[in-house]
């Protein structure tokens, strides 16, 4: 973290593997064997699922996305990946435990929340529509539809200037350590998120009342 000398006003969280538990596994569970989802995840694919989450989150549709696959991948593969987005909910487990807690809290002491996630929209209004505490964030900048992401600076500064927030007095809590440190080189307080008992030690550093 930097710049504690600051009052914290604002808080922007990230979504996946902050706010709320995402694993694409359980989209595609039903349907496969275990082996073939290793195979499919695997990180070690340059052209694998993960680009194609990169490439969802950058604003590219599905048809495009499946389209792109389909050209280095056989036609078992390339249905997969549809699978797993006709059931893009099932990955959405729950939220991290205790978020929704500090969400709730933050909000009741009139601190600003807001979300700036590498994310899609049918996923936002799907974590929104499952789990309440997050409709109290007071706007959410969405990278697909900003054809913008972490941890590009102009996100950040595109979320600053949308929610007319004081990068001095906003901090910006992400699981990735270079979205993380992004935000700092922009001005913000950024906070790294393990676990949502360290975030509440490092928000109240930061003067949060948590």
């Amino acid at each position: 973290m930097e710049n504690k000398h600051n009052e914290v006003h604002d808080v922007m969280f990230d979504f996946g593997g902050v706010l709320v538990d995402w694993d694409p596994r359980p989209c595609l569970a039903e349907n496969y064997s275990q082996d073939a989802i290793d195979r499919f995840l695997n990180f070690e694919e340059p052209w694998g699922f993960w680009r194609c989450n990169l490439l969802s989150n950058a604003g590219w549709g599905q048809e495009k996305i499946i389209e792109d696959y389909a050209s280095t991948h056989d036609s078992e593969q390339s249905e997969m990946l549809r699978t797993y987005f006709d059931n893009y909910r099932l990955a959405l487990k729950s939220m991290m435990p205790g978020m929704g807690d500090v969400l709730t809290e933050l909000s009741e002491q009139g601190i600003g929340v807001w979300g700036l996630t590498n994310f899609t929209l049918p996923y936002v209004e799907a974590i929104k529509d499952k789990f309440a505490p997050v409709r109290l964030l007071q706007d959410i900048l969405i990278s697909a539809e900003e054809y913008l992401y972490k941890p590009d600076p102009l996100i950040y500064q595109l979320a600053l200037h949308r929610f007319n927030l004081d990068p001095a007095t906003t901090a910006f809590v992400d699981n990735e350590l270079p979205n993380v440190e992004a935000a700092n080189r922009e001005g913000i307080i950024g906070v790294a998120y393990t676990d949502t008992d360290l975030l509440r030690s490092d928000l109240r550093e930061l003067g949060l009342k948590l």
